[in-house]
């Protein structure tokens, strides 16, 4: 989704909660909903969101039944609109957002450092008694020291929270992988699973659409070789190292020949220097590059 998109359905959430928000900002609300079908998503999205991980939290606490989708969009502007503005006073959510290539370190005012990948996106509410935080898109690094705010950290699958420690969170195309390298993480998924779900040091939590939650242990050097701007390849085929190496660089690289993406590649690889890993690729493999604006992958 586009930042710009994402900042106006949080600046929308906290105007119309404000209690001077007219009759012509609700109409001109209405005709921002309408503009296109992905503005309405976001939004919704966004809503649901904040709804889901506000209730599922009421309802852990309370052990009642976890809150059905329609019953969480159906509050969802109002709680969203809540976490993103006080009663009576307009305010804006920060978006942190990442171009291509561009890794971003922020202190979160309660103390968590937060450093984000290539394209990523974290909106954090203007007002907060314990640091809360959506992840949009991408990819963080986040490290809560002893002493810092527990962090409430929303995305569209689950709603992550810790009091400390040090974690690295995905955004996947069709879920979520949220991994502990210290201390301990708590999951509550948005929907398909009532109980929260433990993540201790070491482990990672895979959500994906559609499937049950899957908890497995990475190798962690691997996991957080993109911190220091290197991508790391273990047997990958290489049509997914590509969509990977992609990410990192405005220059892309495309398979032009049936049948090379599933050859095999392993290695250390530095993020953003397509010419190398392309070099590297005519050494490992029976493949060509042909060189243009898109780097083409051709068969020998």
């Amino acid at each position: 989704m586009s930042d710009s998109t994402v900042q106006t359905a949080a600046r929308w959430s906290a105007r119309l909660r404000a209690e001077d928000c007219t009759e012509d900002e609700q109409r001109r609300f209405t005709a921002w909903l309408d503009e296109h079908p992905r503005h309405r998503e976001v939004f919704s999205l966004m809503s649901g969101v904040w709804a889901s991980s506000a209730a599922l939290a009421a309802s852990h606490r309370q052990r009642t039944a976890t809150p059905s989708r329609r019953t969480v969009l159906a509050v969802g502007v109002g709680l969203a609109a809540s976490l993103f503005a006080l009663p009576g006073a307009p305010a804006e959510a920060m978006v942190l957002r990442t171009a291509t290539g561009e890794r971003r370190r922020c202190t979160l005012q309660g103390g968590a450092d937060m450093l984000l990948d290539t394209r990523s996106t974290v909106i954090l509410p203007p007002t907060t008694g314990t640091d809360r935080a959506w992840l949009a898109c991408g990819r963080i690094a986040l490290t809560l020291p002893m002493g810092a705010a527990p962090l409430r950290l929303a995305t569209a699958d689950c709603t992550l929270t810790s009091a400390a420690g040090q974690f690295d969170i995905r955004l996947l195309d069709d879920g979520l992988a949220a991994t502990v390298l210290d201390g301990s993480m708590t999951a509550l998924p948005t929907s398909g699973q009532t109980e929260p779900i433990a993540i201790g040091r070491g482990m990672r939590l895979t959500l994906r659409a559609g499937k049950p939650p899957c908890i497995d242990r990475p190798r962690l050097d691997d996991l957080i070789a993109w911190r220091t701007g290197r991508v790391a390849f273990r047997d990958t085929p290489l049509a997914e190292a590509i969509v990977e190496m992609n990410r990192y660089s405005d220059r892309k690289m495309e398979i032009a020949s049936p049948g090379i993406g599933a050859l095999r590649i392993s290695g250390l690889y530095h993020t953003g220097n397509m010419a190398g890993f392309a070099h590297a690729l005519t050494r490992l493999l029976p493949v060509r590059i042909e060189d243009g604006p898109t780097l083409r992958i051709v068969k020998l």
